[in-house]
């Protein structure tokens, strides 16, 4: 629920709708109306559904899908950042009550640009989820993502810690880390590798 002045007047937005409420704009009229939001009658007059789920069960919808459509450490990441970025943070907040400047709060939150990036894709199927059943008529993610910086610094194995690692290997796997080491391929490209796919004579 937000209010706005209009020349004087008050207005709520509710879900999407928005509609004057012929009073005056004042705090203590907006106080009024936020004391209105559990009466039958107030939700009725705004045609709104009174049962509007929060965004955490909205979330737990998109989880469940991605569970089986996505790698497993893929969903992994998805539910250790819900469970650890997204649910407290929102807890028992109703859709329509996450505006853009609670998601803006909610972004200064962050100092990686990565867990930032996976935590709003979760955020985005919620709210696009949202939006065609019905509960809200737009997503708050209308503001830019801040520009952050990952702290992460990529520190590779060198060649003399690669040769310890390839030669102390078990056998059955010390030329697939070879493999990898040498080639940059990754764990999947090795082992998708064929015979008719080795150049030996422009080795």
């Amino acid at each position: 629920m937000t209010f706005s002045n209009r020349n004087g007047v008050l207005y709520v937005s509710i879900n999407g709708t928005r509609k004057s409420t012929k009073l005056k704009y004042s705090k203590q009229n907006i106080k009024k109306f936020q004391s209105y939001y559990q009466d039958e009658e107030f939700f009725n007059n705004f045609n709104i559904n009174k049962n509007v789920p929060t965004l955490l069960e909205m979330c737990d919808l998109v989880l469940l899908e991605k569970e089986t459509t996505i790698k497993k450490n893929s969903y992994r990441a998805y539910d250790v950042l819900y469970n650890s970025r997204i649910k407290p943070y929102f807890k028992n907040m109703i859709l329509c009550d996450i505006t853009p400047a609670v998601i803006y709060d909610f972004y200064k939150t962050f100092t990686d640009k990565s867990t930032l990036t996976t935590v709003v894709t979760i955020l985005k199927f919620a709210f696009e989820k949202a939006i065609i059943k019905g509960y809200i008529s737009s997503s708050p993610l209308v503001i830019s993502k801040p520009k952050l910086k990952s702290n992460y610094k990529i520190n590779p194995f060198n060649f003399q810690e690669a040769n310890i690692i390839i030669n102390s290997s078990p056998t059955i796997i010390k030329n697939l880390i070879g493999v990898a080491f040498y080639t940059g391929m990754r764990t999947g490209e090795v082992l998708g590798l064929k015979w008719e796919n080795v150049n030996f004579e422009d080795f």
